[in-house]
């Protein structure tokens, strides 16, 4: 049985004031998770594997997706059995994607409105390939995002890729001595979003941070 139901695509927008809209009107307090990674890490997919349906799209071509699109999905509270709302953000990949300079000037200023106006009840899974972790563009990402003090679950996809003895033993070897940057996270998941490896703990973790921050509506 999968931890989250009633997954729907609810919207998407590219406009500074599409967002300001959304956080005044619709938004509610309500918690969400936001994905975030370079554009071949794998986030469609792994969308897809936590929520156990084809809720995004995934393409061969890296940095198609140039919006922030919006689920919505639902958790049982284990405590009542009762179903509530969460949102999901997919933020635009980085790192590879082919756009113009006013295009890229035009992301960046929707990404730092984004994080800067991000509530607390939301939190980050911050993708990155387990074979190429901490890369730059992860860096300059997480130096983008060190000042919002959203909590971020680093989340090290693609660990069924790592074949050799040489790979398992870079990434045992990082986690071992993490960055600096690493210890911004709260938590380090290694999961496949292909293989499932790893899903159902990242899924607990989630369920858990959801609960703890989901608005008392009758307060």
């Amino acid at each position: 049985m999968s931890t989250f139901i009633n997954s729907i695509f609810l919207r998407e927008f590219s406009q500074i004031e599409q967002w300001d809209e959304w956080v005044a009107s619709e938004s509610k307090g309500i918690p969400g998770i936001i994905l975030a990674g370079r554009s071949n890490v794998g986030k469609s997919s792994l969308i897809n594997a936590l929520f156990k349906t084809r809720l995004a799209r995934t393409s061969k071509t890296p940095g198609r997706t140039k919006a922030i699109i919006i689920f919505q999905s639902e958790f049982v509270d284990p405590r009542t059995e009762e179903k509530k709302p969460f949102f999901v953000y997919d933020l635009p990949g980085f790192g590879h994607a082919k756009i113009s300079k006013q295009e890229r000037t035009a992301w960046d200023q929707l990404l730092g409105h984004f994080f800067e106006y991000i509530g607390p009840e939301n939190c980050l899974l911050f993708i990155q390939d387990a074979r190429h972790p901490n890369q730059q563009m992860d860096q300059l990402f997480f130096n983008f995002i060190s000042s919002s003090h959203i909590t971020t679950y680093l989340t090290l996809n693609k660990i069924d890729k790592l074949k050799t003895q040489k790979e398992r033993s870079v990434l045992k070897k990082l986690l071992q001595s993490p960055p600096k940057n690493f210890k911004l996270c709260e938590q380090i998941h290694q999961i496949s979003a292909i293989s499932s490896e790893g899903i159902e703990q990242l899924e607990l973790s989630l369920i858990t941070f959801l609960l703890n921050h989901y608005p008392n509506l009758n307060s």
